[in-house]
């Protein structure tokens, strides 16, 4: 293990301060707060488009990872890694929010089995596991 000199870590903590790609303080909660609202909308919204216009939701899914990937990255004015991150996991989030909203659509109650057969839904197929992966890419691109 080797232990860092004084002015290694003065150096680092420079760096990390004055890094306009990281993210610090009050801009984390900002970026996921932003990115998870962007993701229960854009979930809802497919929800109710796949239920009474019957589109194709997976082309859907790839577009919305990039709109929030953007929408993240230009809440903050930063791009980046960690950016990237959040954007993604929030693709994902919102695939889960499209499921778990046309179920309660369809049958108009809400309980844990809805959101355990939303999980399993997710990933019952193989055009499925396509359309989260490729969301969450296009999320990531577009917020790195």
């Amino acid at each position: 293990m080797k232990w860092k000199t004084k002015e290694e870590r003065e150096a680092k903590a420079f760096f990390n301060s004055h890094n306009s790609a990281l993210l610090h303080g009050n801009e984390w909660p900002k970026a996921i707060g932003t990115a998870l609202f962007i993701a229960i909308i854009s979930g809802i919204i497919l929800a109710f488009l796949n239920r009474y216009v019957s589109l194709l939701n997976g082309i859907l899914m790839i577009v919305v990872g990039g709109i929030i990937g953007e929408m993240t990255s230009a809440s903050i004015n930063k791009k980046g890694k960690q950016v990237a991150i959040i954007s993604a996991i929030m693709s994902v989030v919102s695939y889960f929010v499209f499921f778990v909203a046309s179920y309660v659509i369809a049958t108009s109650a809400f309980n844990i089995t809805i959101v355990l057969f939303a999980v399993r839904s997710m990933f019952a197929n193989l055009m499925n596991l396509i359309c989260i992966a490729a969301g969450a890419y296009f999320a990531y691109r577009q917020a790195y």
